[in-house]
């Protein structure tokens, strides 16, 4: 189809997901939350995103400024069902990052993580340590992250699925 909106992509992710899952006659209620990006080189070195987010947010490490920078989500997820008021639609935000910075992608199950106390790892501790390890490589940003996450949990179980994802210096054509 040649979309290339992360917005519109989402709504047709939507709309697809609630026909494949028949939400409208049925008792289902599965979704999911999820960001999307795009990326665009410009003239200056710079890299434009576009991003869209279904409920997950999208964190900027600026190596600039040794800061990390929140870019928040629409409070709308993909799929299952909506209250009887009308829906949030998905927006597209722009920005431009630079080929040192670092975007950070996560599902929700590092942040929600609970340790022994039932206490959930949160975003602010994750950004912290984000922060401190970011101009690191990013196999030793996972081996940090991973060694973070396992020292909270001890012996907990984990709770739902865990993604992290970081992208540093994109190169496109």
């Amino acid at each position: 189809r040649k979309i290339i909106d992360t917005a519109k992509i989402l709504e047709l992710l939507d709309d697809g997901i609630k026909k494949s899952l028949k939400q409208a006659q049925t008792e289902n209620n599965d979704g999911m939350d999820l960001c999307l990006c795009r990326f665009e080189k410009m003239e200056n070195e710079n890299i434009n995103v576009n991003f869209s987010g279904a409920k997950r947010p999208l964190f900027i490490y600026r190596d600039e400024n040794n800061e990390i920078e929140t870019i928040k989500p629409d409070r709308r997820s993909i799929g299952g069902k909506t209250k009887k008021r009308r829906t949030v639609d998905f927006t597209n935000q722009e920005f431009f990052i630079k080929n040192e910075d670092i975007i950070y992608l996560t599902t929700d199950g590092y942040i929600d993580q609970n340790n022994l106390e039932r206490k959930r790892f949160g975003t602010k501790k994750f950004l912290e340590i984000t922060k401190k390890i970011a101009r690191k490589n990013l196999q030793k940003q996972k081996e940090i992250l991973e060694k973070e996450l396992n020292n909270w949990m001890k012996i907990e179980k984990q709770r739902d699925d865990i993604t992290v994802m970081g992208i540093k210096n994109i190169r496109l054509m």
